[in-house]
């Protein structure tokens, strides 16, 4: 805690611009552990750090600006080049910034044991900063036999042994050469924390290798590993991470732009001053309207001239009304970069965990979306992203095997179109094969037998999100059993977004979420059902018709129509919301019919009157109504009536659920 008071204000702002230099350190460490020749950015992490170290100083919080003030020097013997970048390295540094991410949260939470943590961390930092590099500088020389298949797989695991046996300073042919061409000899430089005696019955224990053979580079040390870089020949690009600004350190290399200033996604949003000042001069022709209101009030004039008036201001209200919407809603608009940067440090982790080599991309982050639906699908995308590295992916020796690049690719792509947001999560991993998501189906008894014969595959692949449903073969620490993609729907069918899968098997998978841009304000259509009026969204609707009742066919208890050669189930609101709102079908008179698409297949709702097309604010309903199967919210209508707002989705799921049971 400060030694002195704060202002709840100056709070505040400390939180605010903490966390804001804590997303720069841990976006900045993520790329510089594979840019670390960009002097350019371990200078713009060296700045984060001292920044949070002089703010924490300033307000007092001492434990965060001891730790701070150990991270900056180690980050400046690395900005000097006396201190190489490894990879155990940059996992010290992440533990501190996840420590002082907690501190943050305990700060903010006025808890006083939340900050307990730091002193342990900066202790290992501080002898971290204390050591030199230790070890046993080893020179490995290792060959595949003339006639073995596949010389480059042995090679690579031969690779995979050394980097578990320290740090791999340097290798020839690197894990890139190896994917390119066909190699049978290989040289590496490691500093050594397992004894090499144990190391080289490992790789004794390989198959098809004729020779390994080992010896230790006079010297040791850092200062000895460049002696022996020199020794062996090896190039400056075989692999080593080389310190920014030291020798070489790539400052004639165009760099990459360095990070700029992201904030953590919380309950504020930043407005640009011009839209501020426009909605200001909004407010202002509001209060110039309300007074010609108070004015006409008392006006005497006779009624012709004051419908004349009204209707002026009643136009004018309407633009200013809708000019308020498109601001205040452009106000709500936040870029997808504000969940999209937490994403790395999910990859890189993830593929640590699980010794897999991998690249990720992400294109379309400064995509615009309603905050509300930012913050209900950071979940699911955590859950994607995990599964496309756990599940997704093959192993090294795998792809290897298959021919494929030993790097294998993830990417997040979030992109415009029409009235919706798409974003995607692809992976070049194994695809998933339609049978065998059928055939656990069928043993787990998700589908009957006769059902299967009529499934498309597209059908088969949305099994995959039903509840409990799994083909994982194995139990996996990091995505658990596989199962959790019912939640991942649920959660994204909560905001009214859909969630679909495309996948080609030994190619790869891609899952799609289809958001809608804003969930305040939608555009619906308005029906009447048992005397009241509910709303649905246009983006669900397919189609209006109307239909006669002898058109309207029966099986197994349900009703269906036939529209345009498809057949669909025809829902009467009565089955589903009670007698109330059941629709009384008079003869000799066709009846308007909703055609919805929620999901693949689209099915109709019988309604009483259509009563057109509006723009609907959606409110929450209160929680003591409780969860309405198809409800979702309510919207007050411009008469002052209330309109129920339909969840297409949650009705689908519904008669789907009635249909099975």
């Amino acid at each position: 805690m400060p030694g002195f008071e704060l202002t709840d204000e100056e709070l505040r702002v400390f939180l605010q611009e903490a966390s804001e230099q804590l997303e720069i350190l841990e976006q900045g460490l993520l790329r510089f552990e594979k840019d670390a020749r960009n002097p350019a950015l371990v200078q713009e992490i060296f700045r984060a750090a001292h920044t949070l170290k002089g703010g924490a100083g300033a307000a007092g919080f001492q434990e965060i600006e001891r730790l701070t003030h150990v991270l900056e020097s180690l980050l400046d013997e690395v900005r000097s080049g006396r201190r190489a970048v490894t990879v155990p390295l940059i996992d010290r540094m992440l533990e501190a910034v996840d420590a002082l991410r907690q501190a943050l949260v305990a700060i903010e939470n006025d808890d006083a044991e939340g900050s307990a943590g730091l002193a342990a961390v900066r202790s290992r930092l501080e002898q971290l900063l204390a050591e030199e590099e230790q070890g046993c500088l080893v020179e490995w020389k290792v060959r595949v036999r003339e006639d073995a298949p596949m010389p480059s797989i042995r090679l690579y695991q031969a690779q995979l042994i050394l980097e578990e046996a320290g740090v791999l300073r340097e290798v020839h042919p690197t894990a890139e050469m190896l994917e390119a061409e066909e190699h049978r000899e290989m040289t590496a430089l490691v500093l050594h924390e397992k004894p090499p005696e144990e190391v080289e019955a490992q790789l004794a224990a390989l198959e098809d290798l004729e020779q390994v053979a080992w010896s230790p580079v006079s010297g040791g040390g850092g200062s000895a590993a460049d002696q022996a870089g020199e020794q062996t020949g090896f190039g400056p690009e075989a692999g080593r991470i080389q310190p920014a600004g030291g020798v070489n350190g790539g400052a004639e290399e165009e760099q990459q732009p360095v990070l700029g200033n992201a904030g953590a996604l919380s309950q504020t949003v930043r407005v640009d001053v011009a839209l501020l000042d426009r909605l200001m001069n909004l407010v202002g022709e509001l209060v110039t309207d309300r007074t010609r209101l108070q004015r006409l009030v008392s006006l005497d004039a006779d009624a012709a001239a004051l419908q004349e008036e009204l209707e002026e201001v009643s136009s004018h209200l309407s633009r200013i009304t809708t000019d308020l919407q498109e601001s205040i809603m452009r106000a709500r608009m936040i870029p997808l970069s504000t969940l999209f940067r937490k994403f790395p440090r999910l990859i890189r982790d993830a593929s640590h965990q699980l010794g897999k080599e991998v690249d990720f991309a992400v294109s379309g982050e400064e995509t615009e979306l309603d905050r509300s639906v930012i913050e209900q699908i950071g979940d699911p995308l955590m859950h994607l992203l995990r599964n496309a590295v756990d599940h997704g992916l093959e192993g090294p020796e795998e792809r290897l095997r298959k021919g494929k690049p030993v790097t294998g690719r993830v990417s997040l792509t979030a992109y415009h179109q029409e009235n919706h947001i798409f974003i995607e999560v692809s992976d070049d991993g194994r695809g998933i094969d339609p049978q065998k998501v059928l055939d656990a189906a069928l043993e787990r008894g998700f589908v009957t037998h006769d059902a299967a014969q009529n499934l498309s595959e597209s059908e088969i692949l949305e099994l995959l999100m039903a509840p409990g449903f799994s083909t994982a073969q194995e139990v996996s620490a990091l995505s658990g059993r596989g199962v959790g993609l019912d939640v991942v729907r649920r959660n994204i069918e909560r905001v009214n977004g859909q969630l679909s899968v495309e996948t080609r098997v030994g190619e790869g998978t891609t899952w799609r979420i289809k958001l809608p841009l804003t969930l305040a304000i939608v555009q619906a259509l308005l029906v009447e059902l048992g005397g009241d009026v509910f709303a649905i969204p246009i983006s669900n609707v397919i189609e209006a018709l109307r239909r006669w009742k002898g058109e309207v066919e029966a099986a197994h208890g349900w009703h269906l129509i036939r529209v345009r050669d498809q057949v669909m189930p025809l829902i009467d609101p009565g089955d589903m919301w009670g007698d109330a709102y059941r629709v009384a079908w008079p003869e000799g008179k066709p009846m308007p019919v909703v055609v919805l698409q929620a999901g693949l297949a689209p099915m109709a709702l019988l309604v009483d009157r259509l009563l057109g097309e509006q723009e609907v604010v959606i409110k929450q309903l209160d929680p003591i109504v409780g969860d309405v199967p198809g409800i979702s919210g309510a919207s007050i209508l411009g008469d002052g009536s209330v309109a129920l707002i339909v969840d297409v989705v949650g009705l689908t799921k519904e008669v789907r659920r009635r249909v099975t049971h």
